[in-house]
């Protein structure tokens, strides 16, 4: 309580004014109490001096300290496989790591199985992950998050450091990593020292390794990424939607629905932006100045999240072509590859056909056909593969007199 401090202090003036506490607040990520002040008059000066912590007459405090690599409720995808976030465990007096065995259980209270530290959640609600302490002298020290299973889709799974593209003044330098991180891998963000300024940081959206277009990432009503923060101090990361401020440890950045909707923009903005981008891919992209030398950002678990209610397709296509591409009237053209996984990446079959400006079915041979009139042509790429049959992609080129 803001009146207790002041209180409790030992000041030139017993006016609470001329302290001019803003605001009191604790950062679990450095361990530290913050207290802002205003500006105090000239010739005054306070005395800090032992700040104590005083539990309750009958309260053993624990002799262990856990500090757990996730926030609490944070959103994970349903029926996607989900690593157990690490934690640092550590006894209060010697600073020593200890060891400590892991627990899940599901929304029904049920225990759930872990594979190598993974579990696939298969029910959407709230599962509880409890670390236990091991070692003589600590029993029954524990610490539990809860992890939000969601109707939701993993937006990049970071298998290479190439899926975060950064550019500009500062020297950050690329590499995937498995510490720190949500999911098996993450793709890391150093700081060398040489340069400084801002940098732009972007994060393709893709299912599958399939860019997603402006419609199907327009379906998720929220949107969200874990990062990772080895600052001591927070930083703060830039986008036209708002800025971001990253404490020390984890942080989950989120876009809302009507966050998404604004986003979508046809061309590259200069600042930092989360947009729809001209190669037909929705991405994020944030402009960030680092606070220090040999410091790092870790990028991680960056999912879609749709109604509860809705169904997501269960497979993805992307046409080898840009949309709109102009073609030759009365030249035979040949209708654009296309690659169409399944949502656990099994490769599916589709048939091709092709429709005129005025709606009817154009005869296609060997992959290809010729356009004998000017206007938009829609081909559609129907999946025929079983379990998936009636799945499909249009895509539009543009027959022009050439």
């Amino acid at each position: 309580d803001i009146d207790d401090v002041i209180a409790g202090m030992d000041h030139t003036k017993d006016a609470a004014d001329t302290l001019g506490i803003n605001y009191l607040q604790y950062n679990e990520g450095t361990g530290g109490l913050y207290m802002q002040f205003r500006n105090s008059p000239s010739k005054q000066y306070f005395i800090f001096d032992e700040l104590i912590g005083i539990y309750a007459d009958d309260y053993t405090p624990p002799k262990s300290k856990i500090r757990i690599n996730a926030t609490e409720g944070m959103a994970i995808a349903n029926e996607v496989s989900f690593k157990v976030p690490s934690a640092t465990i550590t006894d209060v007096s010697s600073g020593d790591a200890l060891t400590y065995s892991v627990s899940v259980k599901d929304p029904n209270g049920s225990d759930v199985v872990l594979s190598d530290g993974f579990f696939t959640p298969t029910v959407i609600g709230e599962y509880t992950i409890t670390y236990s302490v091991s070692g003589t002298g600590y029993e029954g020290e524990s610490k539990s998050i809860t992890v939000n299973s969601k109707n939701a889709v993993v937006l990049s799974d970071f298998s290479a450091a190439t899926e975060i593209i950064s550019m500009g003044r500062a020297a950050w330098t690329k590499e995937l990593v498995t510490e720190n991180v949500m999911s098996s891998d993450g793709v890391a963000l150093h700081t060398n020292g040489d340069k400084s300024g801002y940098s732009f940081i972007r994060v393709s959206a893709k299912v599958n390794g399939v860019a997603l277009t402006w419609e199907e990432f327009s379906k998720f009503e929220q949107v969200q990424i874990y990062v990772y923060s080895t600052y001591s101090t927070i930083i703060n990361m830039h986008c036209l939607l708002g800025q971001y401020s990253l404490k020390a440890g984890v942080n989950i950045i989120t876009f809302e629905q009507e966050d998404i909707a604004q986003a979508y923009q046809e061309t590259l903005d200069i600042v930092g932006n989360c947009q729809y981008g001209t190669d037909g891919s929705f991405y994020l992209q944030f402009r960030a100045t680092p606070a220090g030398s040999n410091e790092t950002l870790i990028f991680d678990n960056f999912i879609g999240i749709y109604p509860d209610d809705y169904q997501p397709p269960q497979y993805a296509i992307s046409v080898n072509c840009p949309e709109n591409m102009a073609i030759a009237k009365d030249v035979s053209f040949k209708i654009p590859g296309y690659t169409a996984v399944s949502i656990d990446e099994q490769p599916l079959d589709c048939v091709a056909t092709v429709k005129d400006p005025e709606g009817n079915e154009v005869t296609v041979n060997n992959g290809s056909f010729t356009p004998t009139m000017l206007g938009d042509y829609v081909i559609t790429y129907t999946i025929t593969t079983e379990g998936f049959v009636g799945g499909s992609k249009t895509f539009t080129v543009t027959c022009e007199n050439r």
